[in-house]
């Protein structure tokens, strides 16, 4: 029996169990019009992601940036997410029926994908943004990870999101692609053992380790007092005595810098935040495909936040305008080492650029 052999809810008796439900199909209008939504939204997040990316590599300055590095991976997963929403809703919307059985393996295995790598992308770049938040605090400089060790930490991430967006094609019966509604597939299978294996493994795994990594770095912030930064005070607990007005000039320079790190750590909680929606459609019994709906298109919309989390940065901001308005950039945004930012301007979060 084909993934796609699913009843029509309109010929379901009242008392159908709710897994039955989670694979009925409603008519094809509805369909059509879901999925039309769909490859508009992911379409344009692709656009806008794939822009960004190449924003980035196309500035050596603002590559050779290992944050910047950072950010970089934050988008590949998001990108093959709305690259392969893109695909499959756009040709299912053309033929009135979703698009294939091997189409719905590979979209359960991007959305897996997609969603764990850009969680723990976030949590590891959310664990690089509390050291230099920690550090801005301490009045220390920050020495930013080697492009070796970023890569390392990248393709880590890589690997293991991979390995769990593959163990669907192990065949195990308990975990593989299951067309919800019809209208997307992921590896949510409607069975005991099914809930249990995705409750008790892939859950935890690959979606509340990262967020739980994030929230905790929150709380720890928040229990420091990171996110707060009064000028007079903060220089006096730290023990930093300024002796001339140069002095003055790098703590307040520091200080603009540190908020402005606060705004974008509040952008990665944000961000994973959008996610919910969508998981929670996957995993809790949702009775409308227009709720439904409704709660994937939030996975686009995070699309649109880390973008402009990404931009929330000058260096990045400045090599996407430097790629729409076809210009080469002349900043690099290198301070001097004497001024006592060491290597601090070199993440993009420089004097300047706060």
């Amino acid at each position: 029996m084909s993934l796609l052999d699913l009843p029509l809810r309109s010929t379901l008796p009242s008392n159908t169990s709710w897994h039955v439900l989670r694979g009925a199909l409603d008519d094809v209008p509805t369909r059509t019009l879901i999925w039309t939504l769909w490859a508009s939204l992911s379409s344009i997040a692709l656009v806008l992601s794939a822009t960004l990316l190449v924003a980035i590599l196309a500035s050596r300055t603002v590559r050779a940036r290992p944050l910047n590095l950072y950010l970089c991976a934050l988008l590949v997963p998001d990108l093959l997410f709305n690259l392969n929403f893109s695909f499959v809703a756009s040709f299912s919307a053309a033929r009135g029926a979703y698009a294939s059985e091997a189409a719905c393996y590979f979209q359960s295995i991007f959305i897996v994908f997609g969603c764990s790598g850009s969680l723990y992308m976030n949590a590891v770049l959310a664990l690089e943004v509390f050291r230099l938040l920690l550090n801005t605090k301490e009045l220390r400089d920050h020495i930013e990870p080697s492009r070796r060790e970023v890569l390392s930490k990248v393709l880590c991430v890589y690997a293991w999101c991979a390995f769990l967006s593959t163990l669907q094609l192990w065949g195990f019966d308990f975990h593989k692609p299951f067309p919800f509604n019809g209208l997307f597939c992921a590896p949510l299978v409607s069975s005991t053992e099914g809930l249990l294996f995705s409750w008790l493994v892939i859950v935890p795994l690959a979606f509340a380790t990262p967020i739980v990594v994030v929230v905790a770095l929150v709380l720890t912030s928040w229990r420091r007092q990171l996110f707060t930064f009064g000028t007079q005070l903060h220089t006096v607990s730290s023990g930093f005595q300024p002796r001339t007005k140069s002095d003055s000039d790098i703590h307040r320079k520091r200080i603009r810098r540190a908020r402005a790190i606060t705004v974008f750590f509040t952008r990665i909680f944000i961000a994973l935040a959008l996610w919910t929606p969508g998981f929670i459609s996957t995993v809790v019994y949702v009775p409308s495909s227009a709720v439904l709906a409704m709660c994937i298109c939030w996975g686009f919309v995070q699309t649109y936040v880390t973008v402009a989390l990404c931009l929330s940065k000058p260096d990045v901001r400045g090599a996407m305008v430097d790629l729409v308005t076809c210009r080469r950039g002349s900043s690099t945004g290198v301070y001097p080492r004497g001024m006592g930012l060491s290597r601090e301007s070199s993440s993009g979060w420089g004097p300047n650029g706060a």
